[in-house]
């Protein structure tokens, strides 16, 4: 989430001015937005190239990052033109106040709160995404486990991260025999993301408030 709003920042704030980051934003948001984040991901981090690099866990990282950047820069650049649009950046411009003014003391200071309400929103949302993608027996780092060499060779890939989604890994047969395991799991992240939207609406609500004092 951290490396998604390093590229989503400066992507939603530029696009405002740039033509040119203005067609990245909109490739991002649009053509890697096109399909659910889980199929894209199942997509990509399925190539050869990935699934033996050596570097897995940091590619894949980035790539779950990478595919929301481009709808979080979207928000950002709507709450970047939502603020131009306010009198006292008018009044600021025509007290003569330049670009690193401006957005110092005006920008920042609107879009910290907003920033940190999508920071916890984007964490239920990548939870649940990575929880996903241990259904279906991807990883974000594994090893490949040669199981049985008789006629042929056969390959499971196995997971090698301390990670919840593990519980997912065979929930086919859990479900048969120790039912308790799925059932704990969804509801501990149930309730973990249902706190991250919790919060994150709180923290909205504090922020609304502080408004409507000043």
């Amino acid at each position: 989430v951290l490396l998604r709003y390093l590229v989503a920042i400066p992507l939603g704030v530029f696009s405002l001015y740039s033509r040119g980051v203005k067609w990245v934003q909109d490739f991002l948001n649009k053509f890697l937005s096109f399909v659910p984040p889980v199929f894209m991901v199942i997509l990509i981090v399925n190539m050869p190239i990935l699934v033996y690099s050596e570097h897995r866990y940091y590619i894949v990282i980035g790539i779950i990052a990478l595919l929301e950047a481009g709808r979080a820069a979207e928000k950002i650049h709507l709450q970047v033109q939502s603020i131009s649009q306010k009198p006292y950046i008018e009044a600021a411009i025509t007290t003569g106040s330049g670009p690193v003014t401006l957005f110092k003391r005006y920008y920042v200071p609107a879009l910290i709160p907003e920033l940190i309400v999508s920071v916890f929103l984007e964490l239920g949302r990548t939870m649940f995404l990575i929880g996903q993608l241990g259904i279906v027996k991807i990883y974000l780092s594994h090893k490949l486990q040669v199981i049985e060499a008789q006629t042929s060779i056969v390959v499971e890939v196995q997971n090698t991260s301390n990670a919840w989604p593990l519980l997912f890994s065979d929930i086919l047969q859990d479900i048969f025999v120790y039912p308790w395991i799925p059932f704990v799991a969804c509801v501990i992240i149930t309730i973990v993301i249902l706190g991250f939207f919790t919060l994150a609406d709180g923290l909205r609500k504090h922020f609304q408030k502080g408004y409507e004092y000043l």
